[in-house]
Formats: structure tokens, C-alpha cells, sequence
């Protein structure tokens, strides 16, 4: 059986940026879900215009619960997530397609590189993150701000079901891919200059 892949966003008035994220993940992942905080704009109508199912979260003040909800509709074995201003470029596109082929049957999480380029005569700012993990009951996001996943992906817990398959499986180091996430902030400085 294929491995499938979700995608998990989060997003409140979002319309400006929402066309490049979801059109970066076409056809690498399986299914798109954006948990909407409120939008106001076109963010709910261009996400399911990109076959998105859109959720409804009013926002509660802690972007965990937010992403929470897009998990607990997210139907893929893997999760992979981005912010709404965030995309793939090309090259990791296709890293991403080939790493979730190939993906192992085990409790490990893919940490990727994020890079977001200041205005100009700036350095950019890259930071690792824990994007691509398995979709499973115990990996939830926590903390209300700053967000985290990587604690519940380095937990041991149960393992899909199966005759043979041990009742739980000890936590394996999360993977570095050797890919870069671009965030659109860096385009938004370009443009008004």
C-alpha cells in the first residue's frame, strides 16, 4: 500500500499567501488540511478551491490547539505542515516527493530547514524544524506559543497495529533532510524595494 501524506496548515486571513503554499505541496501530498482561525477574507474559499478540507477552529489563543485540529482531520500515514507564507521550492518539492516514497515503517520525524531572508544587507535566518512525522494519536503539538512537536515525536508509543508489531517501539532520533523550506517573507521585501 502507498504511503499517504497530509498536509497540515494553519491560517487566519491568509488569501495573499495561501495560493503559493498549497500550489508548492500539488501533487506531492495526498490530501490538504487548513484548520481556519477566523478569516475574514478569501483564505477559506482559495484553500478548498486547491481541494483543500477546511476546518473551522475559533481561535482559543494557542497555535497548538490550531494545529491540533488540522491533525485530528488529517487522514495521511505522515504529516508534513506549513505555515500558510511558507512554501516548497522546486528541488525540495521533488526531495520531499522522493523521501516520502521511500519513508521507513518506523517512529522517526524528518527535521527541515528553514530559511527566512531579511531585508536587504540582513543575514537570513535558518531554523530547523520537525516538518515531516508520523500520523499517530500521541504526536501533538504543544505549547500555546512557539509551538512544539518534536517532544511528542521522540516519545515512545504505541505502534500501528499488526500481529507481530510490539507494543510499543522506542524513540528513534529525528532524520535531518538535507532540504530548505523558503518562507515568502523574503519575496514580500523584494517587492518594495
Amino acid at each position: 500500500m502507498a504511503t499517504r501524506l497530509s498536509l497540515a496548515v494553519i491560517a487566519k486571513n491568509a488569501a495573499s499567501d495561501l495560493v503559493a503554499c498549497l500550489s508548492s505541496a500539488a501533487g506531492v501530498v495526498d490530501e490538504i488540511v487548513v484548520a481556519d482561525t477566523g478569516s475574514t477574507d478569501q483564505t477559506r474559499e482559495i484553500a478548498a478551491g486547491h481541494g483543500a478540507r477546511v476546518v473551522d477552529f475559533p481561535w482559543c489563543d494557542s497555535f497548538a490547539a490550531a494545529r491540533n485540529e488540522s491533525l485530528r482531520h488529517a487522514t495521511g500515514d505522515w504529516i508534513f505542515w506549513l505555515d500558510a507564507d511558507e512554501y516548497l521550492d522546486e528541488d525540495n518539492r521533488q526531495k520531499l516527493g522522493g523521501l516520502v516514497a521511500a519513508v521507513p515503517d518506523a517512529n522517526v520525524a524528518y527535521v527541515m530547514k528553514q530559511r527566512s531572508h531579511a531585508a536587504s544587507g540582513s543575514a537570513a535566518t535558518s531554523v530547523d524544524h520537525v516538518r515531516l512525522f508520523r500520523n499517530r494519536p500521541q504526536h501533538r503539538w504543544r505549547y500555546r506559543v512557539h509551538e512544539q512537536i518534536l517532544p511528542a515525536c521522540t516519545r515512545p508509543g504505541p505502534r500501528s497495529a499488526g500481529p507481530t508489531s510490539p507494543s510499543s517501539t522506542p524513540a528513534t532520533p529525528t532524520r535531518p533532510w538535507p532540504g530548505v523550506l523558503r518562507y515568502r517573507l523574503w519575496e514580500r521585501f523584494q517587492s518594495r524595494q
